[in-house]
């Protein structure tokens, strides 16, 4: 029952996580071409400092969503190897051999998952925190722009 009930919490994990990297990827590019279409405004002015803080903010929602794209191949590829661990663990059983030595064997796969997974953390968080820095300083660029527009 224990088994159970921690695959279907590691199915709804594993859920949740692609659909927080789906959402910041949506969200980076909507904020990403709300920025493009307020240069076409003619009232929309960015010089000097503004040109600089608007700047930064297209290239750290840019790289947010090159960020959260890695993460997405990232988690593919984790669950392409995980598949086929499994796969070959059933196999190796059928064939008739010991758990001991199943356990065994792919050792060195099993490691290059854990660094998969390892990575798909670091990508998910890089792309939230270069989102959130984005966001912010796209919102001081236009607060400023509009401000001093008026």
């Amino acid at each position: 029952m224990s088994e159970l009930s921690f695959v279907r919490w590691q199915k709804i994990a594993l859920d949740q996580m692609g659909y927080a990297v789906n959402l910041i990827l949506v969200l980076s590019v909507a904020s990403l071409g709300f920025a493009f279409s307020a240069l076409r405004d003619l009232s929309f002015e960015v010089v000097g400092h503004r040109a600089c803080l608007f700047g930064l903010s297209l290239l750290l929602l840019a790289i947010s969503i090159m960020i959260g794209i890695a993460c997405v191949i990232l988690r593919l590829v984790d669950f392409r190897k995980t598949k086929d661990i499994a796969r070959d663990r059933e196999q190796l059983f059928s064939d008739g051999k010991t758990k001991p030595d199943v356990d065994r064997l792919p050792e060195c796969r099993r490691q290059l998952v854990r660094c998969l997974d390892r990575w798909v953390w670091r990508t998910f968080y890089g792309q939230i925190g270069t989102f959130l820095v984005g966001e912010v300083l796209l919102g001081v660029a236009l607060l400023i722009v509009y401000r001093d527009s008026r």
